[in-house]
């Protein structure tokens, strides 16, 4: 089990967010087994302690994604220069 994913999903739910597992890859996306719409959407309760051990220490998940809602997003951007180009190039706009 990658107990850091666990408590890394553990500690989003616990301040309030659905935690998404985001699959390793080129095409880091939540796996296709993985009903995070229905998370969003409000169609499916909050996952419990036991469904998040499961989901996060499946071996083809590499992170941790949270759900916002329909009219948020989240910005991820890796190393400094991710960081560059959001502050230089995103955020001015």
């Amino acid at each position: 089990m990658n107990n850091s994913l666990v408590d890394h999903a553990k500690k989003f739910q616990t301040l309030g967010f659905q935690p998404v597992p985001i699959a390793t890859g080129k095409e880091k996306k939540p796996p296709s087994w993985f009903w995070w719409t229905d998370l969003r959407d409000g169609k499916r309760p909050a996952l419990t302690h036991q469904e998040i051990e499961t989901a996060f220490s499946s071996p083809e998940i590499g992170s941790v994604g949270i759900v916002l809602d329909k009219r948020c997003f989240l910005i991820d951007y890796d190393g400094a220069l991710g960081e560059q180009v959001l502050w230089r190039e995103m955020i001015p706009r």
